[in-house]
């Protein structure tokens, strides 16, 4: 069972990689350069483009995914159904107004 402090920790586990993403990269670089430096060729950019999560943590965030999207169309079927009242309410009001 993934409990919500899972889903703190790997947002955090992440959020964390992500960002050490650029210092990794600058270390990379630097070391490719001082091998290449003899061979006279210059790194420009090196970039890792792939961070492949445990199981478990893309499981978390898949599900905190789903769960997001889950929030998001019930209050997209809230909102429709609020609108849907109020349509419904203006119109036996008007309907009243003509009535009298």
């Amino acid at each position: 069972m993934v409990t919500p402090a899972f889903f703190t920790v790997a947002a955090e586990f992440f959020s964390g990689a992500i960002e050490e993403r650029d210092k990794i990269n600058t270390e990379v670089i630097d070391a490719i350069d001082q091998t290449a430096l003899s061979w006279g060729v210059k790194v420009l950019r090196y970039e890792i483009k792939d961070i492949t999560p445990p199981v478990a943590v893309k499981e978390a965030m898949e599900a905190q995914m789903t769960a997001e999207r889950q929030k998001r169309a019930n209050i997209a079927t809230s909102e429709g159904l609020r609108q849907s009242m109020i349509n419904q309410s203006e119109g036996e009001k008007q309907k009243q107004i003509n009535e009298a």
